[in-house]
């Protein structure tokens, strides 16, 4: 049971990656690129989370080199990344 739970998992996930409309929308979400290192920056970007299907705002502080999915305004980032969800009504 647990087997067919984990194929059945890894399906679905591999769907949703093709279906992606960039590969910069799968990454990580970006790290607020501090390296360690306390940063005084204050730069509002926006990552793309894939499980939530939503971009989300975070603070960068100027510091490191955050990955590729990090954008500078909300509709970049949902542009770019966020699928359009439809509910079918059936009657």
């Amino acid at each position: 049971m647990t087997l067919i739970s984990v194929v059945v998992l890894i399906a679905a996930l591999s769907g949703l990656s093709r279906a992606l409309k960039d590969p910069i929308c799968a990454l990580e979400p970006a790290s607020h690129g501090t390296d360690g290192f306390t940063c005084h920056g204050h730069f509002p970007r926006y990552s793309y989370y894939l499980f939530k299907n939503e971009c989300e705002r975070w603070i960068y502080g100027g510091c490191g080199k955050p990955n590729k999915n990090n954008f500078g305004t909300i509709e970049e980032c949902q542009h770019k990344c966020k699928e359009a969800v439809s509910i079918e009504i059936i009657k």
